[in-house]
């Protein structure tokens, strides 16, 4: 897929690849940096956690500006009750080219690609991630927009079945759910952590350490 009004002349591309894990393996230092990049870490101590991801991905998006590596997206698909579940194992975009749109056009070329998820959900502390989600899904957790952010957590049943489901997915404490008490060990963000200041969640607030389960369902496409 390319689409060249995001980035004006310049043309950016999004391509799936099937077996991340080779991706990765032929060319895993511009992989990294992107990685390192995007959450404000040292390269040296961020590549394994990129490596890791890709090799345990079932599929990968390649975000590329003029055929360029900028960011990525990991995935794996989970067979629940409720129907298929895609989980975003991982997405980083380099700094340079955050918020420019690329994030949401990516996730329209994966909800097109698969048509059978009937929800996605992802662990994160980072407020953009929900609000990207809305717009492709009719109901998300944590809603921002809310001065309860769990209230579909609390009410909606199905919301509560994948968190469950999700939680089991990524080792999740039953306990804590929907956070992850304790999964970025040593922080998430290097600097200018946006859980920090994620509305309405003082368990994200109060420590770079925690996450929380975001799920999505109801789909806009």
């Amino acid at each position: 897929m390319t689409c060249g009004d995001i980035f004006g002349n310049r043309r950016l591309a999004v391509s799936r690849i099937d077996n991340p894990a080779d991706y990765y393996d032929q060319s895993p230092d511009p992989l990294n940096e992107i990685g390192a990049s995007a959450f404000s870490q040292e390269v040296s101590g961020f590549g394994a956690q990129v490596a890791e991801r890709f090799h345990d991905a079932d599929f990968c998006q390649i975000f590329s500006i003029d055929e360029v590596p900028v960011g990525f997206g990991l995935y794996k698909k989970l067979s629940t009750q409720a129907g298929l579940l895609l989980s975003i194992e991982g997405r980083a975009i380099s700094r340079e080219f955050q918020g420019k749109g690329l994030g949401s056009t990516a996730l329209r070329e994966l909800l097109l690609s698969e048509p059978e998820a009937i929800a996605a959900a992802s662990c994160t502390r980072n407020p953009a991630i929900p609000r990207l989600m809305s717009r492709y899904f009719t109901t998300v957790s944590p809603d921002i927009k809310d001065t309860n952010p769990l209230h579909f957590y609390n009410d909606n049943e199905i919301i509560r079945y994948l968190t469950a489901v999700y939680g089991e997915h990524v080792n999740a404490s039953p306990a804590d759910l929907p956070f992850t008490y304790g999964r970025y060990t040593g922080g998430l963000y290097g600097a200018d952590d946006p859980g920090a200041a994620f509305p309405g969640l003082p368990e994200l607030q109060i420590s770079p350490e925690n996450g929380m389960i975001m799920v999505a369902t109801g789909r806009r496409i």
